[in-house]
């Protein structure tokens, strides 16, 4: 009887040249797939801080539209064009400092607060706009007119009398008012906190009164 036996190559061992290219091949994909994780991550990174910047400035645009829309283009002192120490408005507004419409005995609702607008800047803190409202008790039924001596965005900034004050956006740098008759643009700038992400937003108001 015959017997055929099948001929078995031998195992043939990794030569060093082809285990250093496998290596080469293994190291230069993980640089590739560490690369994109990491762009990756800065990519969410920033869109999350883009969001946030976004949410926050229309948030404070939304509270300023507000007040603003229920002032008189003669009640409103704009000290957005960089000349003042503190960089902000004041206008007044025919409510009380708590936000209460209080009128006359012939319903006229009497102007008894000025709001305050501006941007504090404090070395070693994140800029922010800052919101500051103070009584008026000798306002009347006509708008605040002229806006007294004295009570300019500097005065709501570092008054130690004024309580009634509160953060309305982090990271905000820039705010400039343009008056346009009865009308004002707003523009509002902000950044994150590593500065390399920054966005610009607009509005424009009709004030009412």
């Amino acid at each position: 009887m015959r017997r055929y036996l099948a001929a078995r190559s031998k195992p043939r061992g990794t030569t060093l040249i082809e285990l250093m290219v496998s290596m080469a091949i293994v190291g230069l994909l993980m640089i590739e797939i560490w690369g994109m994780m990491h762009y990756g991550a800065r990519y969410v990174k920033r869109s999350n801080e883009t969001l946030e910047l976004q949410i926050s400035t229309l948030k404070a645009l939304s509270w300023m539209s507000r007040e603003l829309a229920e002032s008189s283009p003669i009640s409103v002192r704009n000290e957005t064009d960089g000349t003042y120490p503190t960089k902000g408005l004041v206008f007044g507004v025919p409510r009380d400092e708590n936000g209460n419409l209080i009128p006359d005995s012939t319903g006229h609702l009497q102007w008894r607060a000025l709001v305050s607008y501006y941007i504090d800047d404090t070395p070693g803190q994140r800029p922010r706009l800052m919101r500051a409202v103070e009584a008026y008790p000798t306002g009347g039924a006509a708008p605040i007119n002229p806006i007294p001596p004295g009570k300019g965005a500097n005065h709501f900034r570092v008054d130690p009398s004024i309580v009634n004050r509160r953060v309305v956006a982090v990271g905000v740098t820039d705010l400039i008012i343009t008056p346009s008759g009865d009308s004002l643009r707003v523009e509002m700038t902000a950044e994150n906190e590593s500065k390399d992400t920054a966005i610009d937003s607009m509005t424009v108001l009709d004030l009412r009164n």
